[in-house]
This record gives C-alpha cells, structure tokens and sequence, in this order.
C-alpha cells in the first residue's frame, strides 16, 4: 500500500510540469492571438484613412483637372488676354513663312469693333454662380412650399369630407330614429283609435 501511495504521488508530481507547459503554451497562443487582431485591426484603419485620402486626392484632382481644361478653353484664353489688356482683332494679317508674304490687311484695333462681345473675369463668373446657385435653392424652396400647401389642402379636403360624411351618417342615424319613434308613435295612436271603437276592447280593459 505504501509503495502504491508513492508510486500515485509521484506521478502526480510528473504531470504538473506537462500541465504547466500546456497552460503556458496556451497563454502564450493567446497573446499572440491577441496581438494579431490588435495588428490586423490597426491596420485596417490605416487602410481605411488612406482610402478616405485618396478619394479626397481625387476629387483634388478631379477640380484641378476641369479648372484647367477651363483656363485651356477658348473663353479662358480670351478672358485671360483681356485680363492683360488684349483686345480682340477683326481682321488680322497673317505671314506665310514659306516666302514670307503678309496675308490680309491688318489695322490698329481700338477695342470696340466687337461691341456685343464681352468676356466675364473669374469674379464676375463666381458671383453669376451664386446668382445661379441661389435662384436654384429659392426655386426648390419655392416648390417645397407649394408642396407643404398642397399637401395641406389635401388634407384639410379630405377632414372636411370625413367631417361632412360623419355628419351625414348622424344626421341619417338620427333620421332613422326619428322614423321610428314616428312609426311607434302611430302605431300606439291606431291602437288607440281601435280601442275606443272597439267596445269589448273597453269593457275588457275596464
């Protein structure tokens, strides 16, 4: 019994330290797995700002992009010439390089021969869009207001007909009644007639 005992304890004090090795790799596996999710979450946000950047960049870039095609364009070369003080020219000369002759007659312009035409500033172009832009809010403020109206109106039509068909279904409700006591009440008067005709009605009841 004695050696039975021992043997037991003995091998009880052999599993402790592959029970301590298990629980401490087990520790260990969970830290790392912790780390893990900490890193892969880490960088998923920086995923997501650099993703919210470029989509920034490009709409940056986007804006750029249609300036330049603006300042490129034929009304951006003119507006930029007037801005210098360049005037627009009705008939200019041309030189033909191959033998170095001037075609068409030129003349000294004085800034008036296209009086209609007239180029607009960058100032002037932003202040008609926020003319245009607040048009555009007042007309949508307008429609949403006449549509709050409308919508009013359709609902103060429809509680006057519920109202109307209420009054209507009691004024019924009461008309009916009405012919009913009207009906009781001539039904009691002919009984009452046939009473007094009748003698042996009398006599009985007497």
């Amino acid at each position: 019994m004695v050696n039975q005992d021992k043997a037991k304890r003995i091998t009880s004090l052999g599993s402790i330290p592959v029970v301590a090795s298990l629980l401490g790799v087990l520790a260990i596996g969970v830290v790392l797995y912790l780390m893990l999710t900490t890193a892969v979450n880490e960088r998923a946000f920086e995923l997501r700002d650099l993703q919210d950047e470029a989509k920034v960049l490009e709409y940056k870039i986007t804006a750029l992009e249609s300036q330049l095609a603006e300042l490129n364009s034929a009304t951006g070369l003119a507006n930029q010439a007037q801005a210098l003080g360049m005037k627009p020219n009705t008939s200019p000369a041309q030189l033909r390089l191959s033998d170095g002759k001037v075609l068409g007659k030129a003349a000294a312009v004085k800034g008036d021969e296209m009086p209609l035409l007239k180029y607009k500033t960058d100032d002037q172009r932003t202040e008609r869009r926020k003319q245009l832009d607040a048009a555009e809010k007042k007309k949508q403020q307008e429609a949403a207001k006449q549509a709050a109206e409308e919508a009013a109106k359709k609902a103060e039509a429809k509680a006057a007909k519920q109202a109307a068909e209420e009054a209507a279904k009691a004024a019924a409700e009461a008309q009916a009644q009405a012919d009913a006591a009207a009906a009781e009440a001539a039904a009691a008067q002919a009984a009452a007639e046939a009473a007094a005709q009748d003698p042996a009605v009398v006599t009985n009841g007497g």
